[in-house]
């Protein structure tokens, strides 16, 4: 499938920042599901400094606002060809050994109900369980917008019983952990058809079965990311994966907004 993406965040400020930088996860890499055909970034208000990747393997972009900017603008836009792996991902970015992956992060460490829902779903076969998991996180939730935060832990949003897509994943993400399986978040986009979360960047979980490599679940849709599926970061967890993160000095009134289209071609 061939994937059209335009993403544009803008930031408004009622004073500009006397100093900011920020680091923008929003290049994807071509792997065993997809293929980058032309990708570019395209900004306003702001310099590019430099391109680096993380230690976790993702592309990243450093850039630094203007003096006296009112508007920083960033465009990310191109097209991808993608593949059906049936969430299979085999390779992976990065260097970060497995064991990083078995760790909780202050946004996915689970509490006794999230371990007990753990337990209940915990068979012999691995992509059974993983499942069987995400199953019975999306019949513990309802996806709704706004009710969260980035911020949001796993556990706050299963008390809540609602939240988006990174609620679902960090909830996969804190259960799988603690059955003894590597596990990350990954961010990206999808053509969402009838399904839930493309109003925005998407994300789900990954997680490292012996015998299979890196392999996907979104327990928002309850399925394995498929061609509609297009990554383009990964980490612990969702700060490690969010597309656009950074500091500044001096700023009042900050608004962001967000356009984002992804289309079928």
């Amino acid at each position: 499938m061939r994937i059209a993406i335009q993403h544009t965040s803008r930031y408004k400020y009622k004073t500009p920042p006397d100093f900011a930088l920020q680091k923008a996860r929003l290049t994807p890499q071509s792997n065993e599901r997809q293929s980058v055909g032309q990708w570019q970034l395209n900004l306003n208000g702001a310099r590019h400094q430099f391109d680096a990747r993380d230690a976790f393997g993702n592309k990243c972009t450093l850039l630094k606002a203007e003096q006296g900017a009112e508007l920083i603008e960033i465009t990310a836009q191109g097209m991808i060809d993608t593949k059906e792996t049936q969430g299979i991902m085999q390779k992976s970015p990065g260097r970060m050994p497995l064991f990083v992956f078995l760790q909780a992060s202050a946004l996915t460490e689970p509490d006794d109900r999230i371990a007990d829902l753990a337990d209940s779903v915990r068979r012999d076969d691995q992509v059974d369980m993983l499942h069987r998991l995400m199953d019975a996180i999306a019949e513990q939730l309802d996806y709704t917008s706004g009710a969260t935060h980035v911020g949001t832990t796993a556990v706050e949003a299963f008390e809540q019983g609602q939240g988006v897509c990174q609620d679902f994943s960090h909830i996969f993400l804190a259960a799988a952990r603690h059955l003894g399986i590597p596990a990350r978040y990954a961010s990206g986009y999808f053509v969402s058809g009838d399904d839930i979360g493309g109003e925005a960047s998407h994300g789900w979980a990954e997680t490292y079965l012996n015998g299979l490599g890196w392999v996907g679940f979104d327990p928002t849709n309850r399925k394995c990311p498929d061609e509609r599926y297009v990554r383009i970061a990964s980490g612990r967890d969702y700060n490690d994966a969010c597309p656009i993160s950074g500091v500044r000095v001096g700023a009042e009134g900050e608004r962001l907004s967000v356009n984002l289209a992804v289309e079928q071609q």
